[in-house]
C-alpha cells in the first residue's frame, strides 16, 4: 500500500525524465489538466450511474478514456497532440452528456476549461485560441437555448447540485492555473525587458541610460540629505592595442573581467555603469572627496594583481574623480568627471586624479 503511494506520488509530482526542464511548466498544466477531466468523469460515471443515466455514463466512460490517452501523450511529450485529443474530447463529449442530464448538472460550464487548454499549448499560434474560445462561446449558446434544463434520467436535485459544484470548482480551478501561469509569465518578461533597458548586455553592468536616472534620482536626494557625493569616470589604459592584438573576443573578455573586478573591490552602496567601449562610470554615495580615492584605489590595486583573459593579461586603468553638487546638470558633472580622465591619461595612465576644488556655482 505504501509503495503504491509512493508511486503515485512520482507519477503525479515528477515529470519523466525525456520532459526538458525549460517545458515542465506547460507539462504540468497540461499533465493536471488532464487528470482533472480524468476525475471529472469518474465522478459523473459514479453519479450518472445512481441516476440511471446511461447514454451519460457511456458517454463519460469514453471521456475518461480519451483522458487517459491524453495523459499518456502528455507524458510522452507530445504535448500538441495531447491538448487536441483533450480539446475534441471536451467539445464533442460535453453536449452529448449536457442533452442527457439537462443545463441545471452545469456539464456545459466544462468548455470554459477548453480555452484554458488550448492556452496552456505554447504551440498553438494566438489564433487557433481564438477560434476555440468562439467555438465555446457558439457552443453554449446552442445549448442553453435549445438543451433541456432537467435530467431526462432519474436524478435527484441534489444529485445535480453535486456534480453542479464539482464541476464549478475543477473548471474555475483550470482557468486560475492559467491566470497564474500567464501572470508569471508577464512577470518574467517584465523583468527580462527591464534588463534589457537598464543593463549592459555584454559585462551584466548598469548602462549609460541607468546612470542618467540614477543620477537625476540621487541629486535630488542631495537636497535632502545633503551628504557628500562622487562620480567616478574610468577608463582602460591601451584598450585598442588590446583589440588590435588578439581580436575583439579577447577584448570582451577583458571588459568581463574588469566588471567583474569592479563589484568585487567596491561598497556594496557603489553602483557601477558601463559608459560605452572601454569607459565605466563609478557612482560612489554617501562618499567625501577625500574618502573617494582610498576607495578607488583599492579597485587601482586589485587589477595590478588579476590577469584578465584567456591571454592572461596585466590591465591598468585611469580614473577621475569628482564630487557632485544638486544644483549642477548632470551633463556637466559628467564633463567634469571626463576631462579629469584625460588629465590622468596625459598624466601616464595608471594613476587617480582627484577633483581639488568645489564645483563650479551654478
Amino acid at each position: 500500500m505504501v509503495s503504491l503511494i509512493a508511486r503515485l506520488s512520482n507519477f503525479i509530482n515528477y515529470p519523466p525524465k525525456q520532459i526538458e526542464k525549460r517545458k515542465h511548466a506547460e507539462y504540468f498544466g497540461i499533465f493536471l489538466s488532464c487528470i482533472s477531466g480524468f476525475s471529472m468523469n469518474i465522478v459523473g460515471i459514479v453519479l450518472f450511474t445512481a441516476g440511471s443515466m446511461w447514454t451519460a455514463v457511456y458517454s463519460c466512460i469514453v471521456g475518461a478514456l480519451l483522458w487517459c490517452a491524453s495523459t499518456y501523450l502528455v507524458r510522452t511529450g507530445k504535448f500538441e497532440l495531447s491538448v487536441i485529443l483533450a480539446l475534441v474530447n471536451m467539445i464533442v463529449n460535453v453536449p452529448i452528456i449536457t442533452w442527457f442530464t439537462g443545463t441545471d448538472f452545469g456539464a456545459q460550464m466544462i468548455l470554459w476549461s477548453t480555452i484554458a487548454m488550448a492556452t496552456l499549448n505554447t504551440a498553438k499560434n494566438y489564433w487557433v485560441t481564438g477560434a476555440i474560445g468562439l467555438l465555446v462561446v457558439a457552443e453554449l449558446v446552442i445549448i442553453h437555448a435549445i438543451f433541456p434544463e432537467s435530467a431526462q434520467g432519474k436524478s435527484s436535485a441534489r444529485t445535480a447540485d453535486i456534480f453542479f459544484l464539482i464541476v464549478t470548482l475543477m473548471t474555475g480551478a483550470a482557468l486560475m492555473f492559467v491566470l497564474m501561469r500567464l501572470k508569471s509569465m508577464q512577470i518574467k518578461q517584465s523583468k527580462r525587458l527591464q534588463k534589457q533597458i537598464y543593463n549592459d548586455e555584454l559585462t551584466g553592468l548598469y548602462n549609460r541610460h541607468f546612470l542618467y536616472e540614477l543620477l537625476d534620482y540621487e541629486l535630488e536626494m542631495m537636497k535632502k540629505s545633503r551628504s557628500p557625493f562622487c562620480l567616478c569616470f574610468a577608463d582602460v589604459d591601451h584598450f585598442k592595442k588590446v583589440n588590435d592584438t588578439y581580436g575583439h573576443q579577447v577584448g570582451d573578455e577583458v571588459l568581463i573581467g574588469i566588471a567583474d573586478t569592479l563589484s568585487a573591490n567596491l561598497r556594496k552602496s557603489d553602483v557601477i555603469c558601463r559608459w560605452g567601449g572601454e569607459e565605466f562610470v563609478i557612482v560612489l554615495p554617501r562618499c567625501s572627496i577625500d574618502q573617494a580615492p582610498q576607495v578607488i584605489e583599492k579597485v587601482k590595486s586589485s587589477l595590478v594583481s588579476k590577469l584578465m583573459s584567456s591571454k592572461e593579461l596585466s590591465i591598468t586603468m585611469s580614473f577621475g574623480i569628482v564630487t557632485l553638487s544638486n544644483e549642477e546638470p548632470i551633463e556637466d558633472i559628467l564633463k567634469r568627471a571626463d576631462e579629469l580622465l584625460y588629465v590622468a591619461k596625459e598624466n601616464g595612465r595608471d594613476r587617480i586624479e582627484v577633483e581639488t576644488q568645489s564645483p563650479p556655482e551654478p
